[in-house]
């Protein structure tokens, strides 16, 4: 019982990370310090890159509060959290602070796609880990 609370918790900090840490590289992306006065648009826009970049997150808390799985299951959805979510950093640090570019902005148009494919593919294997075994409710 614990061990499963473990990995539900461990889940739940590895995707909230990656929440934070993706808006905070999007809020640095956008650089609003560099000048005095920020029209409304460019919040809106920010706003909606926002959104994009972290539905992936969204998406990974909701299903693993949503549904009470084996631990099995459970560890079959860290590993695709801690895929999706090392993916989308390491990608984020690289364009953002290694490699920066103009082009780097794009990032929070394509990594989100890579991140909801990933999703949908771990979504797909922990409930495919988890048929015909009891459920674990722990």
């Amino acid at each position: 019982m614990r061990k499963a609370g473990f990995l539900v918790w461990l889940c739940l900090c590895t995707n909230v990370i990656g929440f934070v840490a993706t808006c905070a590289i999007g809020l640095y992306a956008g650089q609003p310090w560099r000048r005095e006065y920020r029209p409304l648009s460019f919040w809106a826009t920010e706003f909606m890159f926002q959104l994009w970049g972290s539905l992936p997150y969204v998406l990974l808390i909701i299903f693993l509060l949503k549904s009470y799985r084996t631990v099995k299951q459970r560890l079959v959805f860290l590993f695709f959290s801690f895929l999706i979510v090392g993916f989308g950093l390491f990608d984020y640090w690289y364009a953002f602070f290694i490699s920066s570019d103009a082009q780097s902005g794009l990032e929070f148009l394509f990594v989100p796609i890579y991140q909801l494919l990933g999703t949908g593919i771990g979504i797909g294997c922990t409930v495919a880990a988890g048929r015909g075994h009891k459920v674990d409710r722990g």
